[in-house]
């Protein structure tokens, strides 16, 4: 059996209906969580899904570190941002590539 997560490393866990989370998280709906001092690192974040979650917590005062394979979208995306961000190209189906991201991003 595993640990529960380390609640300091956790920024915010929004529920849906049907998820196992903290049971303080259950019917937390769409709640606007502040990320002010807070690092996010987005994989996928060139386009879609990515894109989104990296312009939200931008929007709630979180510093962005976008990963994708497109660096040039990427770029995009962070030009479009509100607060701080980086961009990191990187593969995540190539394990060395995410250690030396990981590593990277670790100095940040």
């Amino acid at each position: 059996m595993s640990s529960p997560p380390r609640r300091d490393r956790i920024a915010t866990f929004i529920a849906t209906p049907g998820s196992k989370g903290p049971p303080e998280a259950l019917g937390c709906y769409n709640q606007c969580v502040h990320l002010n001092g807070r690092t996010v690192l987005i994989t996928g974040a060139s386009s879609g899904i990515g894109a989104a979650t990296a312009h939200e917590m931008s929007r709630r005062g979180a510093t962005v570190i976008l990963v994708a394979r497109r660096a040039a979208q990427m770029r995009d995306v962070a030009r479009g941002l509100s607060g701080l961000s980086s961009v990191y190209s990187c593969d995540v189906g190539d394990p060395d590539a995410v250690q030396q991201m990981a590593n990277a991003c670790l100095l940040y």
